[in-house]
Formats: C-alpha cells, sequence, structure tokens
C-alpha cells in the first residue's frame, strides 16, 4: 500500500453521499437521507403550485433521491414511514411542517394507475413468453432475486402454481361465486345453501353462521387457545390484522388457520354442489391441523411451537 500510494481506511465510510458498512444500515445513518430531502422542499417555491405539480416533484425528485439509496440497502421501516410523512406534508401543504390536511388517503393516492414501465420490463427481459413459475433469473439483482425468491418458499412449502392462483381467487377483498351473487347475475334460480338447507348462501353465511363453519372455526379456536366466540368475516379479518398482525409464532399460525380454514370450507361447499360427496366438520378440523404441522416444519419457529398443540379438538 506505501508503495502504491494507497491509505488504509476502515468501514463505514460514505461513497457517492451514501454510508457504506459491513452492517445493516442504520437511522442515524439515514440523517442524510432525511436531510437532502427536507432541503430539496425548503428550496422549492412550493405555494406556487398545485397538487398535480407537488406530485411530479415528490415522483422524479423526492422518489428519486430515496430509491438512490433503496438500489444499495434496504431501509428501516422508520425511515421509510418518515419519507413517506414528508411526501405527504408537502402534498397537501406546501412544506414539511405537520399538518392534518389530507384529501385523499395516502394509500389511494400511492395505488397504480397502470402497470409500471419496471414491470413490463421485468417480463421483457426475464420472464419473456414463459410464466414466472417457470423462470429462473440469470445475472439479476438483489430485487429481481427476492421477488423470485418468494416462488420457491412457496414451493418448499408445498404449493404448485394452480395453489397460488386458487388463493387470489379465494382473497376475502375480492368476491366469490356464491348462490347469492350468481342470482344476482341472473345464473341460477335456486340460492339456498346446500350445507345445511336453511338460507341463502352469502359469503359471511358460508363461512361463519352456517352450523358447519361455526363448528369449524369454534373447534379451530380452541385448539389455539382463544377463548372467545367467532366474529363475522370481515371482523374477523380486521381482528387479525390488529392482533395477528406480528411476527410472532402464535400469530403465524392464526394466520395459518384463518386462510387455510377459508379453503377447505369452500371446498367442502363445492365437493357436496358438485361430486355429492357428505362431510364432516371434525374431518375437516383434522384436515387444517395436519396441513398447518406438515407446513411448520420448514420453520423452526412454528414447528417448535406446535409441538404443545399435537391434538385435536373434541
Amino acid at each position: 500500500m506505501e508503495l502504491l500510494g494507497y491509505t488504509k481506511g476502515d468501514l463505514p465510510f460514505r461513497y457517492l453521499g451514501i454510508p457504506l458498512s459491513t452492517k445493516r444500515v442504520t437511522t442515524i445513518q439515514c440523517e442524510p437521507l432525511i436531510d437532502k430531502m427536507l432541503n430539496r422542499i425548503q428550496c422549492w417555491t412550493a405555494k406556487f403550485l398545485s397538487y398535480a405539480g407537488r406530485e411530479a416533484l415528490i415522483r422524479s425528485v423526492l422518489g428519486t433521491i430515496q430509491n438512490f439509496w433503496a438500489q444499495v440497502f434496504i431501509l428501516p421501516k422508520k425511515i421509510i414511514q418518515f419519507i413517506e410523512a414528508i411526501c405527504r406534508r408537502f402534498l397537501w401543504s406546501g412544506n414539511a411542517e405537520p399538518t392534518k390536511k389530507a384529501l385523499i388517503t395516502w394509500d389511494k393516492l400511492c395505488a397504480p394507475k397502470k402497470e409500471k414501465l419496471w414491470v413490463q420490463w421485468v417480463h421483457a427481459y426475464y420472464i419473456k413468453d414463459n410464466n414466472i413459475w417457470n423462470t429462473e433469473p440469470k445475472n439479476a439483482s438483489w430485487v429481481i432475486e427476492k421477488i423470485f425468491k418468494a416462488k420457491r418458499q412457496f414451493q418448499e412449502a408445498g404449493y404448485s402454481e394452480d395453489d397460488v392462483s386458487y388463493m387470489d381467487r379465494f382473497s376475502t377483498r375480492k368476491m366469490l361465486a356464491t348462490k347469492e351473487r350468481l342470482a344476482r347475475w341472473g345464473l341460477v334460480d335456486e340460492t339456498i345453501y346446500t350445507m345445511c338447507h336453511i338460507k341463502n348462501e352469502t359469503v359471511q353465511h358460508l363461512f361463519f353462521d352456517c352450523e358447519f363453519s361455526n363448528e369449524v372455526w369454534q373447534k379451530l379456536l380452541s385448539w389455539q387457545g382463544i377463548m372467545r366466540r367467532k366474529k363475522e368475516l370481515q371482523e374477523e379479518i380486521q381482528w387479525t390484522e390488529k392482533k395477528a398482525a406480528g411476527k410472532s409464532a402464535g400469530a403465524e399460525v392464526y394466520r395459518m388457520v384463518l386462510a387455510t380454514a377459508v379453503y377447505h370450507i369452500w371446498q367442502a361447499r363445492n365437493n357436496i354442489i358438485f361430486q355429492k360427496k357428505q362431510v364432516n366438520a371434525q374431518n375437516i378440523v383434522k384436515m387444517i391441523i395436519q396441513e398447518i404441522h406438515i407446513r411448520a416444519q420448514y420453520s423452526t419457529k412454528l414447528d417448535t411451537y406446535l409441538k404443545n398443540m399435537n391434538w385435536y379438538p373434541a
């Protein structure tokens, strides 16, 4: 080094304005990013700009500053939340000061209006005429690798491409083709739920109010040690988002139970209608518990947590 005239440096150090380190970047190390964005906002005469003008600055300037950092490493969650707060304040008030003025919720404002150029580029460069399930990216960036890694995680959990597509159709935010909905389209005349022959087949009755589904839910709640009555569908989802949104093993198991139960109840409904197969609530509960135990084997945390849950509720 002396011969070449180089000096020995130490990590962390800054390169092109970005701190480089052997460890994950900290919130304190991201302060220059925040300062740079705030300085840009302060030098703009934003009070003379329309909302559309401010939005253009957020996308073209503030977004670019963030992306320059984000392409190097994963930003801390607190920094991302603070950047979103800065952008919201600038959009609605023209400065970075806290404001309660908001004409549209931030989630709706950030919703994609059309397929992004980046998505089109991924399809054109990596996926081409194939589908994502059969694509193995070569010489891809870590961002692309992480996206395709999700596919491998589904495969390791025992899911196929059809299974994943089927899950998407079961999304609670979309409408299932229940008899009640099909009748509104004029496709069927009979709307009574085949499982109980008591009430119309709505999403709420099918998954929660029917005696069959109610028995499934109560047994699964008891198996998890949750001492409460089952809720309505949307209330159950909201409870999951608030109480079971963490990374604990119990929260993950509850989310698995909710998704698996919805899937099997719908499958039981289809078996009766199309294959004339009678199903038993106790057998459905056993299948759900068995699937959760099998999938938990791929996670040491979940596998350990479920060792004390190796039983079926009566």
